[in-house]
C-alpha cells in the first residue's frame, strides 16, 4: 500500500482495487489527488492534478492537458456541457485515466474545457465504475474510498 499526502490535510492510501483519502480534525472541502491521462493508440502519458466532482456527469481535461499530450480536440463532435456559469459547447478527445494504484479506466470521452483549480475533473462515467464513499469521523475528519471491488 502506497501513501501520499496532498492540500496539507488529505492523507491518500492506493492499493491494488482502493483509492482512499482521509482528514484528521476537519471536513474535507475536495478530494484532489494525482492521476493521469493516457492518449490512446500511443499510450504516452502524463500527471495531473485532478478532483473528483460527483456533480459532473463526464472527465472534463484542460486544453493546456491536451495541449501536452498532443492530443487535438474534436471539434467537430463536441459534448454540451451545463454548470454554474451556464452551458456551453466543449469539444472532446477520448484517452484513458489512471490512478496511482496502477488502475486505468478508457477509453472514453473527455470534454475539453477550461477548468478553475484542477487540470481534470473526474466526473460520474469515471466514478460509476466503482463504489464511491465518503462518510464523516469520528473526529470530524471525513474519510473518501474508492473501490473497485477487485
Amino acid at each position: 500500500m502506497k501513501e501520499n499526502s496532498n492540500q496539507n490535510y488529505l492523507k491518500w492510501t492506493y492499493s491494488a482495487g482502493k483509492l482512499s483519502a482521509e482528514t484528521f480534525g476537519q471536513p474535507a472541502e475536495g478530494f484532489e489527488m494525482d492521476c493521469a491521462i493516457i492518449e490512446m493508440g500511443s499510450q504516452r502519458h502524463k500527471r495531473f492534478k485532478g478532483l473528483w466532482d460527483t456533480g459532473t456527469s463526464t472527465t472534463v481535461i484542460t486544453p493546456d492537458v491536451a495541449a501536452r499530450l498532443g492530443i487535438l480536440p474534436d471539434t467537430e463532435h463536441s459534448m454540451r456541457l451545463h454548470g454554474l456559469g451556464g452551458t456551453t459547447d466543449a469539444p472532446t478527445v477520448v484517452a484513458a485515466i489512471g490512478f496511482p494504484n496502477g488502475q486505468a479506466f478508457g477509453p472514453i470521452e473527455m470534454a475539453v474545457h477550461e477548468l478553475p483549480s484542477v487540470d481534470v475533473l473526474i466526473g460520474m462515467d469515471v466514478i460509476s465504475f466503482g463504489k464511491l464513499t465518503i462518510e464523516r469521523k469520528a473526529d470530524g475528519g471525513t474519510r473518501f474510498t474508492f473501490d473497485l471491488g477487485i
